[in-house]
């Protein structure tokens, strides 16, 4: 397989070489000749489900430790299997953009656990030169992206956002190397929103 299997330029992340059917334009192209170990793509994900409660998390989310399956209603369906596929369908038109963040957050959070690392939701951050990271874990709206924001306008280097898998020999896996803020948050920090991507719509 060569850089542009899938019509597209091969983009690297964790580590890896990912082949995609759609644009990942968040992430570096991999170099060149790099063959892809993960491969996106659009296809056929049947519902699965047979839970319908709201409040029961095998109603969003089931599988198995080779296979799992993941439903965002109004959104996506995925099927992530053998740490090296991620198969999703959409279930609205034009909406791709609101499913690249659960592509890239939840679909790759759960390869890689199939691939044998540990993942924290949480970012990472580092210093130049340090051999060392500080993660900031915690639940969604804790203020973990904003701590790391912080902190590299004091020095720090972004190493992963949102998805930190943890290697078997203790090193973070760099990941994405910018955060995703709320809006009030991003005008707090002095950003302009208008030059970024919405990933959510509705929310402050």
């Amino acid at each position: 397989m060569d850089g542009h299997v899938l019509g597209r330029p091969h983009r690297s992340i964790y580590g890896l070489t990912l082949a995609s059917d759609v644009s990942l334009p968040e992430l570096p192209e991999a170099r060149p000749g790099a063959l892809p170990e993960v491969v996106i793509r659009r296809g056929k994900v049947p519902a699965v489900w047979e839970m319908t409660d709201p409040l029961n998390v095998r109603t969003f989310v089931d599988g198995t430790p080779e296979q799992l399956w993941l439903r965002v209603p109004g959104v996506l369906r995925m099927s992530v299997s053998s740490g090296s596929r991620i198969t999703f369908e959409l279930e609205g038109p034009e909406i791709l953009d609101a499913a690249r963040p659960f592509l890239l957050g939840s679909g790759l959070g759960a390869l890689l656990m199939q691939r044998g690392l540990m993942v924290l939701h949480g970012n990472a951050i580092t210093r130049a030169g340090s051999p060392d990271a500080l993660i900031c874990i915690g639940d969604s709206g804790a203020g973990k992206s904003t701590t790391a924001l912080a902190m590299s306008r004091r020095g720090f280097a972004v190493l992963a956002d949102d998805v930190c898998p943890i290697c078997p020999e203790g090193w973070v896996q760099p990941g994405m190397a910018h955060v995703k803020l709320w809006d009030v948050t991003a005008r707090h920090f002095g950003i302009d929103t208008a030059s970024l991507v919405p990933l959510r719509t509705g929310d402050p």
